[in-house]
């Protein structure tokens, strides 16, 4: 398997080793649609892409028609919709392949689009080859469409009863389910029939490839060993063995039956079975449930104090006062004077053993306990249960449509698990959450320490898990068990206090468990290494790679808003995702779902205001240094997959502008100091910078390098300047060089080449200050910048758009005096000043910070603001200030202090709302040893034609000075109307 750039689809390609296209990303130039509603756009779409994903035309035909699951009939391949989600600007289609008329398991093809115009982001092919099944007499298909319906109305029942009214269920449902588990009806099995609560919640009917080795889990990928509880990752039920008639790699007909089953140790659990319908053989057997072994919360003891030793053996004299006094929102109002924990999302019960009961309290009453209790662990149960759906309504999702199949509010019991260290996210069947169970996490002295009480498992089952079932129909992706401990991870970041290297690791509250997300890929922590096991293995690699994207766009910054910011923007990217896959679309690999996260990347979020396209080549470089994207891709089976342990490979083209970070996304809080672009005077292309002089022509120079792996063809580069300016936004603050764009013709590819490009031609702004903003901007058909992502209507700040794009540089760096001691350099910043612009969606305050070098504070220096007494001040969405920098002198210094210092620069960043949105530098050089006269050729000009108008014709103005004013105008009427 490989990915390629297709220079006609002017898209990156994802094509197996069978040739079949399987992803398409319209990189370049999204696929645009004349047409008028999202529905005819897909089905246009995938006729026009019908040739490149090897489908036969007449197989689309029918597209707009939904996809039946209960009326098999002789058909052959066709293919139907089956899903349709729209979110904020986008509408995901799904369309399963369909044999038989019904569904093929997993197979099909998934688009996404953008509204307004509707533009193709990325579709995706799992459509399966040579399918040919059998169709089951009509007789054995009526029996079990007697049943489906049967189940069907009974759970409508349940959803609607009053909760006191007794609904039958027939016994042959209870029946069918034991005799297809083997149970032989046995007196052991009759006893043990009065305890499973068997009953059926839904079937379905598809077409299958049995696979012998993924009957059960654990068949495909290597079982999951967490050492604390759980020795599987997933649970299991003995089952008979197939009939000797099914043969491995053949298609069936099978019946798709949700149900409930009870274990005598976990209780009531909601079960999925493939069974072929003439034999009643099980063909695959999943739990719809997914377990923990323990996580972090919010604010631990650990991550509120940064104190190692709060861990959760201490007492409640210890963790007592690290107790939160929080608000129980969305709570259903008391009744009969008491208070339940009972809510619009959560409902605090007893569904499993042991049998503890959830508190109550009277009307008005504070549910305050000590932390070593069963009732804080109810309490910590309901408020973070309750606290997630709030986030993921701030976040922009609309419940009802994020969690459609979801009745709410959700059975919770705070003191499940049979007491063990353990909490799971259950199924309902029917694409929903229906219960989430928490055991115990510590028991030192008898006093019980809930699991509940860690909010972190909160977010990775449900965050992990309950977000899956709506979308995948279940609670794991296709390539992990669940990006749980990402987004747990990522959203508890920012107010985290965890010493070290504890950041990284889940649970510092947890004695034993050490999940972590800085897994290194030459310890097999790649994907393809041999930690990528589908399960909790993936899961810590999948968290390392998330991770280290939320880290790049601002994680890592020490700005809390900063940080705060990219915690939400990556959750969002996230969810957004997960609500982009379709059971017949999961995420496969690694790489799929580094594609779901770049096609949402290129959505807006609307709901903030936010234009999409920021953060694709972050994504996809995260991926690469955790081992994906190996050339030739990856493929399970192939004889190498598990023994990975290098970095991915990166784009066949990627060129850029180097600002020390050699083409890559580590975080850089300063953005603006990109020494690769620089100017000239005269195009003589020497590498340093001469500032610019106004009024007439300037020359621009960049050099440019390609880290991908072939050589770059046709690079065209661009350029632009500003007035001098922190929070610039694109396009509005920036205008091209008079010589607009230079074409590169090739650049090799591994950084075996570095150009130099220029002179671009260019004449700053006119102000009195002699120094614009320069940003450069490379494109490539493979490479594409991030700037093609918008259109003319939409705009983004530089913040969000320089440090995640290598194929853009920013240069707002100054040079001044540093050889000419103190005067010299006051002379430099006197009266010379500089533009804030508030680039973001809403008003802010903005804070200007000043760092100026070690040397200069030692001797007195500062650098205040003129009427700025506190440096701040408040600017509306898109409006602009000058200020001035007014330098405070300190003890002199000479050329050779400077010259013995690296830490040359004065810097001055601009924060909007604690957000970092830019700066200007004034890098101190030693030999200039007096600041250039910006203003020199101001009245050049105008000084040689007042000549030429006095008839003074021999003489060349060299310099213009006023030195005295004398006004003698004569009016050729002496009535000039005056008083």
């Amino acid at each position: 398997m490989q990915e390629v750039f297709n220079k006609n689809l002017k898209a990156h390609l994802t094509i197996d080793n069978k040739k079949i296209v399987r992803s398409i990303r319209h990189s370049q130039e999204y696929w645009l649609s004349d047409q008028e509603n999202p529905l005819p756009v897909a089905t246009q779409y995938f006729r026009t892409m019908a040739k490149h994903f090897k489908i036969d035309s007449d197989q689309l035909r029918k597209m707009s028609e939904k996809v039946s699951y209960l009326n098999p009939a002789k058909q052959g391949l066709e293919y139907r919709l089956s899903d349709e989600r729209q979110a904020f600007d986008s509408t995901t289609y799904g369309f399963y392949q369909t044999y038989l008329n019904i569904p093929v398991w997993q197979a099909g093809l998934k688009v996404t689009m953008k509204s307004a115009p509707f533009r193709v982001i990325s579709s995706v092919n799992t459509s399966q080859e040579n399918i040919e099944a059998k169709l089951p007499s009509k007789a054995t298909i009526e029996r079990y469409k007697k049943i489906f319906r049967q189940a069907h109305n009974i759970v409508q029942a349940h959803r609607y009863a009053d909760g006191e009214s007794k609904i039958s269920i027939p016994t042959e449902h209870a029946g069918l389910i034991r005799k297809l588990l083997g149970k032989s009806g046995s007196k052991k099995d009759a006893e043990e029939a009065r305890k499973d609560h068997a009953r059926l919640i839904r079937g379905r009917f598809f077409v299958y490839k049995y696979d012998k080795n993924n009957r059960l889990p654990g068949g495909k990928v290597k079982a999951n060993v967490v050492g604390e509880v759980d020795s599987k990752h997933e649970l299991e039920l003995p089952l008979p063995p197939v009939d000797k008639r099914i043969k491995h790699g053949q298609y069936y007909m099978v019946a798709e039956i949700s149900f409930i089953y009870a274990t005598k140790k976990h209780g009531e659990i909601n079960w999925r079975m493939l069974t072929e319908l003439e034999t009643g053989s099980v063909l695959y057997l999943r739990s719809l449930t997914s377990g923990v072994n323990g996580y972090a919360f919010l604010l631990d003891p650990i991550s509120a104090t940064g104190d190692a030793t709060k861990t959760c053996d201490q007492p409640n004299s210890v963790l007592n006062p690290l107790r939160d006094d929080v608000t129980l929102n969305n709570l259903d109002a008391p009744v009969s004077g008491t208070q339940s924990l009972i809510g619009t999302y959560a409902k605090l019960a007893d569904t499993d053993a042991p049998t503890i009961a959830s508190p109550t309290e009277p009307t008005g009453t504070d549910f305050y306990y000590n932390v070593r209790s069963n009732d804080f662990a109810a309490v910590s149960a309901y408020f973070h249960v309750n606290r997630f759906f709030e986030i993921i309504e701030s976040l922009g999702f609309l419940i009802s449509t994020y969690f459609a199949n979801t009745t709410f509010p959700i059975d919770v019991d705070h003191r499940g698990e049979n007491g063990v260290s353990n909490a799971h996210c259950y199924g309902d069947g029917a694409n929903g959450i229906t219960k989430l169970t928490y055991g115990l996490m510590d028991n030192t002295g008898g006093d019980p320490l809930g699991r509940a009480c860690d909010p972190r498992v909160h977010w990775h089952e449900l965050g992990g898990h309950g977000v899956l079932y709506d979308f995948v129909g279940g609670p794991n992706y296709g390539f992990s068990h669940s990006s749980g401990d990402a987004v747990s991870g990522i959203f508890y970041d920012p107010d985290s206090k965890a010493p070290g290297d504890l950041r990284f690791e889940y649970v510092p509250w947890h004695a034993t468990l050490r999940r972590r997300f800085d897994r290194d890929i030459s310890a097999g922590w790649a994907w393809g290494g041999s930690e990528d096991d589908a399960g909790y293995g993936s899961e810590e690699i999948l968290a390392t790679s998330l991770f280290r994207i939320y880290q790049a766009i601002g994680g890592d910054s020490t700005n809390y808003n900063r940080k705060k910011f990219a915690s939400r923007m990556m959750l969002y990217l996230i969810f957004r995702a997960n609500q982009n896959l379709t059971a017949a679309a999961d995420a496969e690999y690694a790489r799929d779902f580094a594609q779901e996260l770049m096609t949402v990347d290129l959505l807006n979020w609307t709901s903030e205001g936010i234009f999409g396209g920021a953060y694709n080549k972050v994504i996809r470089w995260s991926f690469e240094k955790q081992g994906e994207y190996q050339s030739p891709l990856l493929v399970r089976g192939d004889g190498t997959y598990g023994t990975n342990t290098s970095e991915g490979t990166p784009p066949d083209v990627d060129v850029y502008i180097d600002d020390g970070r050699q083409g890559e996304y580590d975080y850089m809080s300063t953005t603006w100091n990109t020494t690769t672009i620089w100017n000239r005077n005269s195009p003589d292309g020497i590498d340093s910078h001469d500032p610019p002089i106004l009024d007439q022509p300037n020359y621009a120079y960049v050099k440019i390098k390609n880290r991908g792996t072939q050589q770059a063809t046709n690079i065209v580069v661009k350029g632009f300047h500003s007035k001098p300016m922190a929070g610039i936004s694109w396009p509005n603050d920036l205008q091209a060089f008079t010589t607009a764009e230079i074409t590169v013709t090739t650049l090799n590819g591994n950084n075996s080449e570095e150009k130099i490009v220029g002179p671009f031609e260019w004449t700053p702004i006119i102000n009195a200050y002699g120094h614009d903003c320069m940003m450069m901007i490379l494109s490539n058909a493979e490479d594409p910048s991030n700037v093609d992502n918008f259109t003319a209507s939409e705009t983004i700040a530089a913040w969000r758009l320089v440090p995640n794009d290598n194929n853009v540089g920013q240069r707002n760096v100054q040079p001044v005096p540093g050889g000419g001691g103190g005067e010299a350099l006051a002379g430099a910043l006197q009266n010379v000043g500089f533009w804030v612009g508030n680039p973001n969606v809403k008003a802010a305050v903005i804070k200007l910070d000043v760092k100026i070098p070690n040397f200069l504070t030692k001797k007195g220096w500062k650098l205040d603001f003129k009427g700025l007494s506190k440096k701040s001040f408040r600017l509306k969405s898109g409006e602009q200030r000058e200020v001035f920098p007014k330098l405070v002198l300190g003890k002199d210094f000479v050329r050779e202090d400077i010259e013995r210092i690296n830490d040359r620069d004065i810097k001055i960043s601009a924060y909007a709302d604690g957000i970092l949105i830019g700066g200007m530098t004034y890098r101190l050089e030693p030999q200039i040893r007096k600041a250039p006269d910006y203003r020199k050729s101001k009245c050049k000009k105008e000084a040689q034609d007042l000549l030429n108008c006095l008839e003074i014709r021999d003489q060349k103005v060299k310099k213009a000075k006023v030195k005295n004013i004398i006004v003698d105008i004569e009016m050729e009427d002496d009535d000039c109307g005056c008083c």
